[in-house]
């Protein structure tokens, strides 16, 4: 999960009910589950090839209780949510390394050339 070494809460998906058989991803929901939680614990982080600033962890979950209070949005669509969502940060995350890579090619390009 990224953020999850320093995160105070984390959001998790689960499933909460059985797919259905014309849509298997009916019944999973998201959460926003406190780290203080009792069975909560963060296992090792993860080293990455980008995007170093922000820390990406395993996180374990041990008989933890989430109060319903919890839930993010409504119960078991959860999946629509994510659908919705990570797409358009992917997009933001593939738009800024391509402009990152441009700039180290056009300062490359204006280095070898006035040296």
């Amino acid at each position: 999960i990224t953020g999850g070494v320093h995160a105070d809460r984390v959001i998790v998906c689960a499933r909460t009910a059985a797919p259905r058989e014309d849509d298997r991803r009916f019944g999973i929901s998201l959460f926003a589950v406190d780290t203080k939680s009792e069975g909560y614990s963060v296992g090792r982080k993860l080293d990455k090839l980008g995007l170093k600033v922000s820390d990406t962890a395993e996180l374990a979950f041990v008989d933890v209780k989430v109060p319903v209070e919890d839930l993010m949005g409504e119960e078991n669509k959860g999946f629509g949510y994510l659908g919705t969502n990570l797409a358009s940060e992917r997009w933001g995350i593939a738009f800024g390394a391509y402009a990152q890579a441009a700039a180290a090619v056009r300062f490359a390009k204006e280095y070898v050339q006035d040296r």
